[in-house]
């Protein structure tokens, strides 16, 4: 990954740190992947927003992606 790539995949994930809270209420249940700071795609289903990045010619390993759970779901650890 250039440097380049490597800023805006921080800036990206900074974005959504900053706006966490918001995005769970909006994307609960969802993946999203961030670009420029917005939403590019998101998606219930993990494999289908996987494909569509790599058909889109995008590297899941170069963008930055969160994954939101349902809301009001209790997870055991």
């Amino acid at each position: 990954m250039s440097e380049d790539a490597l800023a805006s995949y921080d800036k990206d994930c900074q974005w959504i740190d900053e706006h966490y809270e918001e995005l769970q209420e909006k994307f609960a249940g969802k993946a999203i992947a961030i670009k420029d700071g917005k939403v590019f795609h998101s998606d219930v289903d993990y494999l289908k927003f996987l494909k569509f990045l790599r058909d889109k010619g995008i590297d899941p390993t170069a963008i930055c992606i969160e994954v939101f759970p349902e809301q009001d779901v209790a997870y055991i650890l």
